[in-house]
C-alpha cells in the first residue's frame, strides 16, 4: 500500500519557536504586509532548513484558497509565491487534479472542531487526498488499492513530489550557470531559480554566471561547464556533478539553469 505523504514534513509535537519570527509576522500581518510576511519566512527556510516553526508560519499566513488577499491587504500573498518549493513540504496536494493548498488542520489537533466544507478530504490510514472537485458523490472509501481506509478529516500536509530540487542528495552547490534568452534575469529573478533548483541546498559559496544565449542551448551550457573545469574555475569532473533544468516562463523567457554540485571527493564539504 502507498503512502501518499512521501514529500511532506511531519511537524513534531513540541518545536521552539525562532526568536523574533512570530512577533514580526504578527507585526507585519496587522498591516497588510501579507507578502512581505511569506517572504521573510521563505528567507528563514532558506537560511535555516527544514523549521517546524517556519513552517507553522507558512500554514497561518497561507491555510485556505484564499489567504493573504481581500480588501484590507495591502500586499497580498502571490501565486508564484504559492508555489516557491521551499513551501512544498507542508502543501497538501490532490492526486487526481494536482490542486495544491494549505490545511490549516495540523495547527488544530487536538482541539475539539467541526469541519464544513473542507477543500478536500484525505485517507486517515495512507493520506491519498482529493480535492472537494474532485471527491465521488456519496463515497468516503479510500481509492487505493489494498487501503481500506476512509477519507476524512483532519487533513494533512503530503507534500508535493513534482517539487523536488535537482541534485537533491548533494548537500552543497559549487557552481550555477544560467542561460537565458528574452528578458535578462534581474537578481530577485535569479534567487527565485535557485530556489527551485537547488531547494534545501547549501549554495552559500556557489559561484552564479549569466549568459544570454538566443536558444538557451544544452550544448553550450555543456561547453561552458567543460571550460569552466578546464580553466581551474570549478573542480574535475565538473560535467558529471552538473544537472541541468530548463525553465519558460511567458513574460521573461526562457532559462537553462545548469547546476553543479558540490565534489564528493573533495573533504570538508557537507553532503546530504
Amino acid at each position: 500500500m502507498a503512502r501518499h505523504d512521501a514529500e511532506a514534513f511531519h511537524f513534531p509535537d513540541r518545536f521552539d519557536p525562532i526568536p523574533g519570527l512570530y512577533e514580526r509576522l504578527q507585526e507585519l500581518h496587522r498591516v497588510g504586509r501579507e507578502r512581505s510576511a511569506l517572504d521573510l519566512v521563505v528567507a528563514t527556510l532558506r537560511r535555516d532548513g527544514r523549521s517546524a516553526a517556519a513552517f507553522e508560519g507558512v500554514l497561518l499566513l497561507c491555510s485556505g484558497r484564499t489567504a493573504g488577499s481581500g480588501s484590507g491587504v495591502a500586499e497580498p500573498i502571490t501565486s508564484e509565491q504559492l508555489t516557491n518549493p521551499y513551501l512544498a513540504p507542508v502543501a497538501t496536494e490532490c492526486v487526481s487534479c494536482q490542486l495544491h493548498w494549505f490545511s490549516s488542520h495540523i495547527l488544530t489537533l487536538g482541539q475539539r472542531m467541526a469541519v464544513s466544507n473542507p477543500i478536500g478530504l484525505q485517507c486517515q490510514v495512507c493520506r491519498y487526498t482529493l480535492c472537494r472537485d474532485c471527491l465521488a458523490p456519496n463515497d468516503r472509501d479510500c481509492p487505493e488499492p489494498g487501503c481500506g481506509g476512509t477519507l476524512g478529516t483532519p487533513v494533512l500536509p503530503t507534500g508535493r513530489p513534482r517539487r523536488q530540487p535537482a541534485n537533491r542528495r548533494v548537500g552543497d552547490i559549487e557552481y550555477v550557470l544560467v542561460l537565458w534568452e528574452g528578458t535578462e534575469p534581474d537578481q530577485a529573478e535569479v534567487v527565485g531559480l535557485l530556489d527551485l533548483v537547488c531547494t534545501w541546498q547549501d549554495r552559500s559559496a556557489a559561484r552564479v554566471t549569466l549568459v544570454e544565449d538566443p536558444e538557451v542551448r544544452k550544448a553550450v551550457g555543456e561547453a561552458l561547464v567543460h571550460r569552466e573545469e578546464r580553466e581551474g574555475r570549478v573542480g574535475l569532473r565538473a560535467f558529471e556533478r552538473t544537472r541541468a533544468v530548463l525553465i519558460s516562463n511567458p513574460r521573461t523567457g526562457k532559462r537553462r539553469v545548469l547546476v553543479v554540485a558540490g565534489d564528493r571527493s573533495e573533504p570538508g564539504r557537507p553532503h546530504s
